[in-house]
């Protein structure tokens, strides 16, 4: 790995860890999510400690109204109106499990396209905060996590995929995400190689 990590300039995107991707009685459930918990929570817990700040996404179907969405999954738009996953509504929360591991003063980016840089405050904030290296777990991996990745990417961050820290719909989606991601927008790496490379650039 020839990648570097500057620990003073990075943060921790936490996409969509929530209720009705992670719950196995979820709409939209991502089968081996519940097995993420832990291992985001551990990462979760060593970003505090070395002062990286960390970032939480929940996305919601209120505005795939106007996009092909509802024809790709009609299932998801029952016929009485509204969708299985909107705002504010128990799918829609962080699941239970790791709402213990957020800090008041964690960045919340309620989004509502698989990309969490289209139209919200992310890329703002984490300018403001003069971040460069972005960590990116959670679910799905070929969906919103690689879409954010994506958005990153032309926004002129370097995103590292945690690829033990995400997870998708089958192996083959996972891999094969993976290997998009390292050819054209980012690096794919475990949490175990990331915290080397963070500690790494904390001894530099």
């Amino acid at each position: 790995m020839s990648a570097s990590i500057d620990p003073r300039r990075t943060a921790l995107i936490v996409v969509d860890m929530q209720n009705g991707f992670v719950l196995p009685s979820g709409p939209i459930s991502v089968p081996n999510a519940e097995s993420l918990i832990p291992k985001i929570s551990r990462m979760v817990d060593f970003c505090r400690t070395v002062e990286i700040p960390v970032v939480w996404t929940r996305v919601n179907l209120d505005g795939f109204g106007d996009t092909a969405y509802p024809e790709l999954w009609p299932g998801h738009f029952p016929s009485g109106g509204g969708n299985v996953l909107s705002k504010g509504a128990y799918w829609h929360q962080i699941v239970g499990n790791l709402v213990s591991n957020t800090r008041e003063g964690d960045l919340m980016i309620d989004k509502d396209r698989y990309d969490a840089f289209f139209q919200t405050n992310l890329e703002l904030r984490l300018r403001q905060a003069k971040v460069r290296d972005l960590l990116v777990c959670g679910v799905s991996t070929n969906v919103c996590v690689e879409g954010t990745i994506r958005g990153a990417f032309d926004r002129g961050f370097r995103p590292f995929l945690l690829s033990d820290c995400t997870a998708t719909f089958s192996n083959e989606l996972q891999e094969l995400a993976q290997t998009v991601i390292s050819l054209v927008c980012g690096f794919v790496v475990t949490s175990d190689e990331a915290v080397d490379l963070i500690e790494a650039g904390i001894k530099r």
